[in-house]
């Protein structure tokens, strides 16, 4: 058996953290001298404490790590690993969505305020026909995948597309998660409803106060939002309706996010 010294430098793990692993109970010596109180350990120990240096490393915290290693099931064992694994990679996604703004944030931070960037045209919009898929999404961010669910049932119906697509948001406010969105591409004529699909004539819209907003989506959009907000309050317009966002141009069309075109519709009154 190895005194703790000598132990924390065969496995390079500091003695303060093997008293601290001991005093809760993670990982405990084989032995203590009851006259001394040396602590002594062995090397058949050697292969759990580098399992819990190494889950310590993947994310895991000491107490996920001393379930783990209390686990005795290897299938028990993989699916809380893959768990993590689950996590690790929503994390990953929303950290690249936080880097990202961060990016922004600093590229436009000494620019000129966003109250100078924009025309807002006031005009009827026409009713189109349109074929549509209603869902509740996890969050704003999720509207790409149900694009991705839209264009394989159009796919595999044969829908024939014409130029045009919106997403229309039926929230009473800006909500978290269990976003309710309708998304919509227009079509040169009616089909019967299928697969979750539904077909439709859009209502006219008798007034509605337009934005164009151009490049990649985020921040953009919340830029043209916060500036079509002043520019009601200032011309005293009420909004009637939802808005919704058509894109002109998108990922379909463009491969560079600068290239982006799109339009902010809020129905409105005087």
């Amino acid at each position: 058996m190895f005194k703790i010294g000598d132990f924390s430098k065969l496995t390079h793990v500091s003695i303060r953290m093997l008293r601290y692993y001991d005093e809760i109970g993670i990982f405990k010596p084989v032995s203590v001298d009851d006259f001394t109180s040396y602590r002594y350990y062995s090397a058949s120990q050697i292969p759990t404490l580098n399992k819990i240096v190494s889950l310590k490393s993947l994310g895991f915290n000491l107490s996920e790590v001393k379930e783990i290693i209390e686990v005795t099931d290897s299938k028990k064992h993989i699916e809380i690993l893959k768990q993590k694994k689950q996590e690790l990679s929503k994390k990953i996604v929303d950290d690249k969505a936080r880097l990202n703004s961060l990016e922004n944030y600093i590229e436009n931070y000494n620019k000129e305020s966003i109250y100078m960037k924009y025309d807002v045209v006031i005009k009827a919009v026409p009713s189109i026909k349109v074929v549509t898929l209603r869902k509740n999404i996890p969050n704003y961010e999720s509207e790409g995948m149900l694009w991705g669910e839209f264009m394989e049932k159009v796919n595999k119906h044969n829908v024939k597309l014409s130029s045009g697509c919106y997403a229309k948001f039926y929230e009473d406010g800006y909500t978290e998660n269990n976003v309710d969105v309708e998304i919509g591409n227009q079509v040169l004529e009616l089909q019967d409803d299928v697969d979750g699909l539904v077909f439709k004539e859009t209502e006219e819209i008798k007034l509605a106060a337009t934005l164009l907003v151009s490049g990649d989506y985020v921040p953009n959009i919340k830029n043209g939002f916060n500036y079509m907000a002043k520019w009601l309050e200032d011309n005293n317009y009420k909004i009637t309706d939802n808005s919704y966002t058509y894109y002109i141009k998108g990922p379909g069309e463009e491969t560079n996010p600068e290239n982006y075109l799109t339009e902010i519709v809020i129905p409105v009154s005087k």
